[in-house]
């Protein structure tokens, strides 16, 4: 009898462990964003290592064109605005609640996030330079031609503003974040027959035409510009404050994203990235961390592919810089026009790489570095049947 018991308990245990294969082998979500965050965090801290130490680090000056008096003080205000706000953010979101719980709560790791991110600021540059900065504001150049696998030749020359728009990337964007969910939550109370879908479409609706109203804004005040756009659905085509209206279709897409992200949460407060982790055998940092680098990897894939790759995509197809901004030497940054060799992109110039030939100015052809073949082209090995 002690035996059959045994023979029982045992096929249980057996039984037992057999269900719980499964579940152990299970795919978590959680896993793949933490690795794509992880190489993200590797490639930033990879260029921006290689830009600090390297001869790219210098500031782009701002040339010969004076810079309006209104531009500098809507820019300075701005600048001091967002370090003061940069520095609330941190407290309200990151230290404060970290020292209230004991541990980084995911408000404070989105927070961390943010800050970041920002180092893919300037890819929307790699091929073509879609926009530039107002060199006027604080900058070392920029990383971006520290970035594997970027073409614009003279790429160093962007003048990144890392007072100003690396603290707007939390301040604004995720504070904005933050604002926008407890809209959709107050939407949601109001109208409880609303579907995910309909959630998911109408935020990405709004934050589009949030985006608009800010680019418009900060434009016009002269913080960036917009050179290399395609005259259809362009507004103001032939001055300096012009705009592509994919442009926010492109980041307020990914706005909304980071915004739906922090909103859809399972019943443990974990978001769709994080889905998971509560399976992954590790310690309680462990998870944290594993939690840290998914949101990153999510983050930094919303970045990708909702701005990234469709900026690009949209510059190669761009227009002539108008007069407006070549006769602006704080926009166009040494890249193009007047005072270098290389012609400012258009329909009919060829897209160029740093070491390659291509047209100046005035139309005519550079020489590219590269010596051409010394033995002169090589003929065709012809067999005879």
């Amino acid at each position: 009898m002690a035996i059959g018991t045994r023979n029982v308990e045992a096929s249980s245990d057996a039984g037992s462990r057999h269900r719980a294969e499964p579940d152990e082998k299970k795919f978590k979500p959680v896993t793949v964003f933490a690795a794509i965050g992880l190489f993200a965090l590797v490639m930033e801290i990879w260029v921006l290592g290689h830009w600090i130490t390297g001869p790219n680090f210098k500031s782009t000056p701002v040339g010969p064109s004076p810079v309006p008096t209104y531009m500098k003080i809507g820019l300075g205000s701005l600048t001091a605005f967002g370090i003061v706000a940069w520095c609330f953010c941190m407290w309200h979101f990151l230290i404060k609640p970290w020292r209230r719980e004991g541990h980084i709560t995911l408000d404070g790791m989105f927070s961390i996030c943010f800050i970041l991110i920002y180092w893919m600021d300037p890819l929307g540059d790699m091929i073509v330079p879609q926009f530039t900065y107002n060199a006027w504001l604080t900058n070392w150049g920029s990383w971006l031609a520290d970035v594997p696998g970027t073409l614009m030749p003279n790429a160093q020359l962007i003048p990144e503003p890392v007072f100003l728009t690396g603290p707007l990337y939390l301040w604004c964007i995720f504070g904005v974040c933050v604002v926008a969910n407890k809209l959709m939550r107050k939407a949601k109370t109001r109208w409880p027959q609303m579907t995910n879908f309909q959630m998911i479409m109408g935020t990405i609706g709004v934050f589009i035409l949030w985006d608009l109203f800010w680019e418009v804004t900060f434009i016009r005040i002269g913080y960036w510009t917009y050179p290399t756009t395609p005259r259809f659905l362009t507004l103001f085509g032939g001055d300096w404050y012009r705009i592509h209206l994919t442009e926010p279709v492109a980041w307020g897409t990914a706005w909304a994203g980071f915004a739906l992200l922090r909103y859809f949460k399972d019943d443990k407060g974990r978001t769709l990235v994080e889905r998971g982790v509560d399976d992954v055998k590790t310690g309680t940092k462990g998870k944290q961390l594993i939690s840290f680098l998914a949101l990153y990897g999510g983050i930094s894939l919303l970045f990708l592919f909702c701005y990234v790759i469709p900026t690009n995509a949209i510059a190669i197809h761009g227009d002539g810089w108008p007069k407006d901004t070549l006769r602006r030497s704080y926009f166009t940054n040494g890249l193009c026009g007047a005072g270098t060799d290389y012609a400012c992109p258009s329909q009919g110039s060829p897209i160029p790489r740093p070491k390659s030939a291509h047209l100046n100015p005035e139309s005519e052809l550079v020489p590219g570095q590269t010596p051409p073949n010394p033995e002169g082209p090589i003929p065709f090995t012809v067999t005879k049947h």
